[in-house]
């Protein structure tokens, strides 16, 4: 978990999906084309491009690496599911 946590912190902006965590970017660029893509693909869903040396709000980003560390454990719960594998 370290390592995922250590590699949230190297991103620039992060791409939310109803507010929790979609995807990391280090790249402007890379972030809005992702935000685009995902837009056109789940039209119900919210999507934003978070600033992260842009935004004064610690509580919001605090909140971002919460639901990134729930996905993380997620994936990682998954990953060591017997029956999927």
């Amino acid at each position: 978990m370290e390592e995922y946590l250590k590699e949230f912190n190297e991103y620039k902006y992060i791409v939310l999906c109803n507010g929790l965590f979609d995807a990391g970017f280090k790249n402007l660029n890379d972030a809005l084309n992702h935000c685009a893509n995902q837009k056109k693909r789940y039209r119900y869903n919210n999507y934003k491009v978070y600033d992260v040396d842009g935004e004064d709000d610690t509580k919001q980003l605090e909140r971002i690496r919460e639901s990134y560390e729930s996905y993380i454990h997620y994936l990682e719960e998954r990953e060591n599911d017997d029956w999927e594998h």
